[in-house]
């Protein structure tokens, strides 16, 4: 217990807190941390375009369309406007430069694996076309391929053979193949966290050259409106396909800028291809001379593991 006038002395000496304005989570110091950090991200994005961007004024490969979008941290540069590839120069070039933070990378890679998904849907579908249009158009009574010669002798099989030996006939089988790619082995949490959906994308490209061979053991040299129809898609699906497969796999790339350069040059000439090599040269330089590693720039060895005979050389010995 304290006297009375003690505690009336000590009254104005206390920091009066307004419990509108008090911050007991830091939240305003946090998100003040958040946009400068932010920030951060922005100028050095800036100063990445500003010095891809001279390099090329000095290094002489004009550019006829630039965008940059701020606010989305991606550019865009190309030699010429147009995009239509048919009528451009074999000496050419586009850049596109993006920074992709880790919510962005996500992203990226939920996209990446639907995109995938949508195509082997497209190909299995028109794959299944094929396969009935094909089963309709076999003559019933005839063998055509192994399937009718299979079918034709199920029952000699059956009886001679399954049912001496009592194993189960072919068709009760399970049948873990599906002749188009080998079985592919369970992925591990490593294999699931950095897809590189090696055998999903050749397991497309295996159904396109099945379903081509079908359509000419089909059709042989005729052209009816029903191979026409399905080449057209299959040429189509096809060509998207391979501009997709093109793309970079955003599972294999980290948080950070990422620069993605299409040339197309001549081979004995390849002056696009040289030149574009030395600015890319350049900018990596240019980026990288901020940034510095603390850590092995501090690093000194331990006394115990300095030995002068580590220092080795081609050099004539100091010791007789």
């Amino acid at each position: 217990m304290l006297a009375k006038n003690i505690m009336d002395i000590l009254a104005g000496f206390s920091m009066e807190i307004d419990p509108d304005t008090f911050d007991q989570m830091n939240i305003r110091e946090n998100l003040k941390k958040i946009i400068d950090t932010e920030n951060i991200r922005n100028r050095g994005f800036n100063t990445a375009v500003n010095s891809i961007t001279s390099i090329l004024d000095t290094s002489k490969m004009g550019y006829q369309f630039i965008e940059n979008l701020k606010n989305g941290r991606e550019l865009i540069i190309r030699e010429y406007e147009d995009t239509n590839k048919t009528a451009l120069p074999d000496e050419r070039y586009q850049i596109r430069m993006k920074y992709l933070d880790s919510a962005q990378l996500r992203e990226e890679q939920i996209a990446y694996d639907r995109q995938l998904s949508g195509f082997e849907n497209e190909i299995q579908h028109i794959f299944d076309l094929v396969k009935v249009i094909y089963e309709d158009k076999k003559p019933w009574l005839r063998v055509s391929d192994f399937r009718d010669l299979a079918r034709k002798n199920r029952r000699s099989i059956k009886k001679r053979i399954k049912d001496k030996t009592r194993e189960p006939v072919y068709e009760l089988v399970d049948k873990v193949w599906d002749e188009v790619t080998f079985v592919k082995p369970a992925e591990t949490e490593t294999e699931q966290k950095n897809r590189t959906y090696i055998y999903e994308k050749t397991k497309v490209k295996q159904k396109i050259i099945l379903i081509r061979n079908k359509l000419k053991a089909m059709y042989d040299y005729k052209y009816p409106i029903e191979r026409r129809v399905l080449e057209k898609r299959l040429f189509f699906l096809e060509k998207e396909f391979f501009r997709f497969d093109y793309m970079i796999n955003p599972c294999h790339i980290l948080p950070g800028i990422i620069l993605d350069v299409d040339i197309t040059s001549i081979k004995r000439k390849k002056a696009t291809l040289d030149s574009i090599s030395h600015v890319l040269n350049e900018f990596l330089y240019s980026i990288s001379r901020g940034f510095r590693d603390e850590a092995y720039t501090s690093f000194t060895r331990r006394r115990s593991t300095v030995r002068e005979d580590l220092n080795q050389s081609f050099g004539a010995s100091s010791t007789p």
